[in-house]
């Protein structure tokens, strides 16, 4: 048993199942229209906080490969985003999310 005052992402894999358990990622029929075909797309992991106490943060990487750090909408940065069922294929343990861009639909 944890401690009653154990934050919930003591465990970060527990943490990281729970949280995959509870939010399945969408089916790509429950994208908006036109954007799901769009390459840009990233997933997120969770990763450690600055510290013990503070919460996990979600931060972006790309399909398969690093952590996104380029400048985002550039060209090398927009070379690393994919379509959705690409990166809701590679986000078993993480989640998908849309990079939001100038060139994007749902800017207009």
């Amino acid at each position: 048993m944890t401690e009653p005052s154990a934050k919930p992402w003591a465990d970060l894999a527990a943490y990281r199942a729970e949280h995959a358990r509870r939010n399945p990622i969408p089916d790509v029929g429950q994208v908006v229209a036109g954007l799901a075909d769009r390459k840009q797309w990233l997933i997120w992991r969770y990763e450690p906080g600055e510290t013990p106490v503070k919460k996990p943060r979600k931060m972006p990487y790309y399909v398969g490969k690093k952590r996104r750090h380029d400048v985002q909408g550039s060209e090398q940065d927009r070379a690393g985003l994919e379509t959705y069922a690409v990166a809701a294929a590679d986000a078993v343990s993480a989640g998908s999310t849309v990079s939001v861009s100038p060139s994007c639909p749902v800017m207009d």
